[in-house]
C-alpha cells in the first residue's frame, strides 16, 4: 500500500468491483473513459472490470484517508514491453473531481518503474 498526504494506494479487492460499476454507469464518468456510446452498462459488465483489474499491469484503488471512501482507480497496462507500449487509465467517482486527487495518483506512478 502506498500513500500520499490524503490517499491511500491498494490493489484491487473484490469488493471494489460494485464501486467500480456505480462510477462506470455514471454518465459524467462513462463519458471520459470510453470512446463508445454512453449508456447503461448490465449488470455482468461487473465481470468484465473484475477481469480489467485482474489484468492490469499495475492497479491502485484510490481511498480517502480520512473516511476511507472509494475515490476511484489508477491503473496501467503494459501491452508490448519490447515497444514500451502500454496504457494508462484514471478514473474517479464525479464527487470526487477537482480535489486534486487525480493529480495526486498520477504522481504514485513516479515511484514505480515498470
Amino acid at each position: 500500500m502506498f500513500t500520499s498526504d490524503r490517499l491511500l494506494f491498494r490493489g484491487f479487492e473484490d469488493r471494489d468491483v460494485e464501486h467500480l460499476y456505480l462510477m462506470r454507469n455514471d454518465f459524467r464518468v462513462q463519458r471520459f473513459i470510453t470512446a463508445e456510446p454512453v449508456v447503461p452498462r448490465p449488470a455482468k459488465y461487473k465481470e468484465f472490470l473484475k477481469a480489467q483489474a485482474e489484468d492490469s499491469t499495475i492497479w491502485f484503488s484510490i481511498i480517502l484517508k480520512d473516511t476511507l471512501d472509494f475515490v476511484g482507480q489508477c491503473s496501467m497496462k503494459v501491452s508490448e514491453p519490447k515497444n514500451r507500449d502500454g496504457t494508462f487509465g484514471i478514473s474517479m467517482y464525479s464527487e470526487f473531481w477537482g480535489n486534486g486527487y487525480g493529480t495526486g495518483s498520477i504522481k504514485i506512478h513516479d515511484w514505480i518503474r515498470v
